[in-house]
């Protein structure tokens, strides 16, 4: 019991200091596939911020198919998500 209480209150500290990563390194990421205009971030464009991260979880989920998409945001978490979806610029 004693121990299941250490762990408990430690990851309750600890998980502050694992912070979700930087959205600009999630962004870099992205940036390997979709820069110079040749992939399909097009269908981003003109989209509001909450429609970005509709579709963005549709490929997380596999609601919207995809062969990278799905693999690689199953690794993001909800906030994360929401951050990547605010830095999209297009």
């Amino acid at each position: 019991m004693k121990r299941l209480l250490i762990y408990v209150v430690l990851s309750v500290m600890i998980k502050p200091v694992m912070a979700d990563v930087d959205s600009r390194l999630i962004q870099m990421n992205c940036q390997i596939c979709h820069s110079g205009g040749t992939t399909r971030l097009a269908q981003f464009k003109g989209l509001p911020e909450t429609e970005r991260v509709i579709v963005l979880r549709d490929f997380k989920t596999g609601k919207r198919p995809s062969l990278v998409m799905g693999r690689l945001l199953k690794g993001l978490s909800d906030r994360e998500i929401e951050q990547l979806a605010k830095r999209i610029d297009l």
